[in-house]
């Protein structure tokens, strides 16, 4: 197998530059491969998305830069080997060794490290499969999954990258609608790259099932997966990890010393089939008073109305804080909806409008 072939290959890639590894990728393992119905950009391909966990270092004893900077000095009036011979003198280097190592800081002339574990080629099928069902994902405009164990922490990763999803009770388990990046008009790689780490996230549980609509060069695919297919499983799902407008909002809530709290919401909000996960919750000085606090970032029209319809059937005190790029139409700024810059929260406008959706 061509892959067995690969795998035995990268043993003997430490210490080489770039370069020169994919160069062996290419000469050795391709033509295996395309034996193998493969071909050489498939084994390139693997090799990129193993080459991730390598790294790359400057094999010099000196700075490239002081190199340069001392030949490029000593050349003035100079022929190359009399400004090989001064650079020499001034570094204390061999000139043999100042000319192997004038560009060791170019990305192809950087060394090797291999990790910590070698991949076997089952690993490297398994990783590669990821990368291409995310990048799949990347070009697609919507995804539809059903989880069925570890809902919470699914859901707490898709909330915490701020992903476009609404979330329903099924009799086969817990389905999460996702809006894709193609739906997006702005911001497209960004969210993009958070929607392919949810497929990792979802990947680790048990039992799961995928369906994405995809648009490549203009043509339409369905993608669909499920817990067996031979993907890596190596993501882990979020404990308590808290996004970065929350952190701010802990830090700024305690500074403002109102009395409120914030603590993470637990429990589920059912409106009728559909679930509703709030972010958290500010609780009142009193210790019984609660409002549930909700952050949107992306959306589009389809979303937007989804989202907008379950937050008016929640029954509960509700705030819904929105990026103030995307604060317009059904999101406009109102008594329990706030809008938020550059990631932060104004936090006494968030207790003063907690105040006046809760009976004194």
């Amino acid at each position: 197998m061509w892959l067995a072939v690969l795998a035995s290959e990268l043993e003997s890639l430490a210490g080489e530059p770039s370069a020169i590894a994919e160069e062996r990728i290419r000469d050795v393992v391709g033509p295996v491969a395309r034996r193998h119905g493969a071909g050489t950009k498939q084994a390139l391909g693997v090799w990129c998305v193993e080459r991730r966990r390598w790294k790359a270092r400057v094999a010099a004893p000196v700075a490239p830069e002081r190199i340069r900077a001392a030949l490029f000095e000593s050349k003035v009036g100079r022929t190359k080997h009399e400004a090989l011979a001064e650079a020499s003198r001034i570094l204390g280097l061999p000139a043999t060794t100042i000319e192997e190592c004038l560009f060791a800081d170019r990305s192809g002339a950087r060394r090797l490290a291999p990790p910590a574990t070698r991949a076997t080629p089952i690993e490297l099928a398994e990783r590669y499969n990821l990368a291409l069902a995310q990048a799949l994902l990347m070009r697609s405009t919507r995804v539809f999954a059903v989880v069925r164990e570890h809902v919470r922490s699914v859901v707490r990763y898709a909330k915490l990258r701020g992903l476009m999803a609404t979330f329903e009770a099924r009799g086969d388990g817990t389905s999460i609608d996702l809006s894709g990046p193609l739906a997006l008009f702005h911001e497209t790689t960004k969210y993009g790259h958070a929607l392919a780490g949810f497929l990792g996230a979802l990947a680790v549980t048990p039992s799961w099932w995928l369906r994405a609509q995809v648009n490549l060069h203009g043509d339409h695919y369905v993608l669909q997966l499920d817990a067996t297919a031979p993907m890596a499983r190596a993501h882990a799902l979020p404990m308590r990890a808290d996004s970065e407008v929350e952190r701010r909002l802990v830090i700024d809530l305690r500074r403002l010393r109102s009395g409120w709290e914030l603590a993470r919401e637990d429990t589920v909000v059912h409106v009728g089939q559909r679930l509703f996960f709030p972010d958290f919750t500010l609780i009142a000085p009193d210790g019984r008073t609660r409002v549930l606090v909700e952050i949107v970032g992306y959306w589009d029209p389809d979303y937007l109305a989804k989202k907008t319809e379950a937050l008016s059937a929640v029954e509960a005190p509700i705030i819904v804080c929105v990026d103030e790029r995307h604060a317009i139409g059904a999101l406009a700024p109102r008594h329990n909806v706030l809008a938020y810059r550059n990631g932060r929260v104004d936090v006494a406008a968030l207790v003063s409008a907690a105040e006046r959706l809760t009976p004194r």
